[in-house]
C-alpha cells in the first residue's frame, strides 16, 4: 500500500515537473514571437448583446440600446472569419449572452468549427436550461458565473435582484451535475474585500474550478454608456490597510481548502491600481507598477462589441466596425495603436485598465527581469511559497 502511494506521488511530481517545462516553453515562444512582431491573434472576446437581465450597481449595461445588436448570422459569418485568421479560442459575453435566443446556434456554430469556447454569465438563466442546453455546454471549455458574495442579500444588492443569489447559486450546482467546468467571476469592491476568505470557503463547497478576482474600476465597461459613480465601491488608502490582511486570510484559506484562485497573480498590482484610478490624474500607472511595462495582451486577443465595434481591447473605444465588412479589415484599424503601444506609447485610456494586468504584468517582468528586479524577485518567490 505504502509503496503504491509512492509510486502515484512519484508519477504526479513527474506530471507537475512536464507541464512546468512546457508552460515554460511555450512563455519562452511567446516572448521569442513578441521581440520578433510574429505575435497574433489567438482569442475573440465577443459581446454577442448588450441586453443584460441584472442591473448590476458597477455596470452602465442597462443604458445601452441592444436594437443594434448584429445578428446571428452576421455573428456566425465572423466566427467563420475569425477561424480563417487562425482565431481559436471564442468568450462569448454581453450583457448576459444567455438573453440572445440565438446563443445556443452561436456556440454550436463555434464548436463546429473546432474552437475552443467559453461563456462569461451571470448564471440566472441557467436554471431553465434543458437536457440539449447542458449537453452542448458539455463540449465548451469553461462557464464562467459572476458571484460577489456568499452573502445573499449582498450578492443580490450589488447584482441588482432580489433571488439572484439563489439562482446563480443554482445555475453553478446544475453546471457542475452535469461536469460542465465553472469559473467564478467576483469584482473587488468596498463592499466585499473583507470577505475573500469565506468567499473561496463557499465556492470550495460548490466545486468550482477557479475563482478570479478583479477589481472594481470606477469607469464605464462601455464606451457608449452613460457613466455611473462608483466611487463609493472603490478601495481607497484608509481600506487598504485592512485589504492587506483580508489577502493573507483568504491566500491561507486557498491552502487550507485546495480551492484555486488568481489571488497571487493580482496581489502585486491591486492595490496600486485602486489608488491610481481614485487619484485619476492620467498617468499610465502600470509603469510605477513595472518600470519596463508592455502590454502584450493587445496583440493576441481581439474585442468586437455587440454592434460590431472593433476594439484594441476592453477599455478602448472601436476604432472601426465589423457588421459590414470582413473582420480582417475591420482589424486593420488597430495596426496604428498596437505599433504606438509595442514602442511604449500608450493611449490616454490606458490609465484606466486593469482587465489584461495580471497576463501583462507576469509577461512584462518575464522580458525583462533585470530592468523589473523587484518584481521578479517578488514573483519568483510568490510562486515558491
Amino acid at each position: 500500500m505504502h509503496s503504491h502511494v509512492r509510486i502515484r506521488c512519484k508519477e504526479i511530481k513527474m506530471a507537475a515537473m512536464s507541464l512546468t517545462i512546457k508552460k515554460t516553453a511555450e512563455y519562452i515562444k511567446r516572448i521569442d514571437d513578441y521581440r520578433a512582431g510574429r505575435l497574433s491573434y489567438d482569442t475573440l472576446f465577443l459581446n454577442v448583446t448588450s441586453h443584460c437581465n441584472a442591473n448590476c450597481v458597477f455596470c452602465e449595461v442597462r443604458s445601452l440600446d441592444h436594437s443594434r445588436d448584429m445578428s446571428a448570422q452576421r455573428i456566425m459569418q465572423i466566427m467563420n472569419e475569425a477561424h480563417d485568421m487562425g482565431i481559436a479560442k471564442i468568450f462569448f459575453s454581453g450583457g448576459e449572452p444567455f438573453v440572445m435566443k440565438d446563443i445556443w446556434l452561436l456556440i454550436g456554430h463555434a464548436l463546429t468549427l473546432g474552437m475552443k469556447v467559453s461563456v462569461v454569465s451571470n448564471g440566472l438563466l441557467v436554471p431553465s436550461f434543458g437536457r440539449e442546453q447542458f449537453d452542448l455546454l458539455k463540449k465548451t471549455d469553461s462557464i464562467d458565473i459572476s458571484l460577489e458574495s456568499h452573502i445573499p442579500a449582498e450578492h443580490n444588492r450589488l447584482r441588482g435582484g432580489g433571488d439572484f443569489f439563489d439562482k446563480t447559486v443554482q445555475g453553478i450546482r446544475l453546471l457542475r451535475q452535469h461536469g460542465i467546468l465553472v469559473n467564478i467571476n467576483t469584482v473587488i469592491s468596498t463592499a466585499n474585500y473583507l470577505e475573500l476568505a469565506a468567499l473561496i470557503a463557499f465556492v470550495r463547497k460548490l466545486d468550482v474550478e477557479m475563482i478570479n478576482f478583479q477589481p472594481l474600476h470606477i469607469w464605464s465597461n462601455y464606451h457608449d454608456a452613460l457613466p455611473r459613480s462608483k466611487t463609493a465601491y472603490a478601495l481607497d488608502a484608509a481600506t487598504l490597510a485592512d485589504f492587506d490582511k483580508s489577502m493573507d486570510q483568504a491566500l491561507a484559506m486557498e491552502k487550507s481548502t485546495g480551492q484555486k484562485s488568481n489571488l497571487k497573480r493580482i496581489r502585486p498590482w491591486i492595490k496600486q491600481y485602486f489608488l491610481a484610478q481614485l487619484k485619476n490624474d492620467g498617468r499610465i500607472w502600470m509603469k510605477d507598477v513595472v518600470p519596463d511595462f508592455k502590454c502584450v495582451e493587445v496583440f493576441t486577443k481581439l474585442f468586437l462589441h455587440s454592434d460590431g465595434g472593433v476594439q484594441p481591447c476592453a477599455m478602448l473605444s472601436p476604432l472601426d466596425n465589423a457588421a459590414d465588412k470582413t473582420l480582417a479589415d475591420a482589424v486593420k484599424c488597430l495596426r496604428k495603436t498596437k505599433a504606438m503601444i509595442r514602442q511604449g506609447q500608450f493611449p490616454e485610456e490606458c490609465h484606466k485598465c486593469s482587465c489584461q494586468m495580471m497576463l501583462n504584468y507576469n509577461f512584462s517582468v518575464m522580458i525583462n527581469p533585470l530592468t523589473n528586479i523587484k518584481n521578479a524577485v517578488m514573483l519568483a518567490l510568490d510562486y515558491l511559497r
